[in-house]
């Protein structure tokens, strides 16, 4: 990826990651969120291999990985945070992930339930 910061194409992968990120919520609220309870995480790791089946490649992103990686390059940390609602975005080798707390994804699957949780 080159080290040239474009606005449109960091819009580009902030849709591409958020849209990946709820697609993979929407479909795994209810089972998250009843982990989480029973368990009493405080927070909870998403790795973003999960998330590969949700995303839609387009002609400057072909991986998710690559559309992340592109938001680590060009975003400040806690902008990405805030855009992911994550209080960590990271990687362990070549595997992404991002730390939630189980707070807010309550609140997001909430949100994307319309309501009923």
């Amino acid at each position: 990826m080159s080290s040239e910061c474009r606005e449109e194409l960091v819009s580009e992968a902030k849709e591409l990651v958020v849209k990946a990120l709820h697609d993979y919520l929407s479909s795994r609220c209810r089972a998250l969120v009843s982990a989480v309870e029973v368990t009493g995480q405080k927070r909870v790791t998403i790795s973003l291999r999960g998330l590969y089946r949700r995303f839609t490649p387009t002609a400057d992103f072909d991986k998710l990985s690559r559309a992340l990686e592109y938001l680590l390059e060009c975003m400040p940390g806690e902008e990405l945070r805030a855009l992911l609602r994550a209080v960590e975005v990271g990687a362990s080798g070549k595997e992404y992930y991002v730390v939630v707390e189980s707070a807010t994804l309550r609140e997001v699957c909430r949100s994307l339930a319309g309501g009923d949780l």
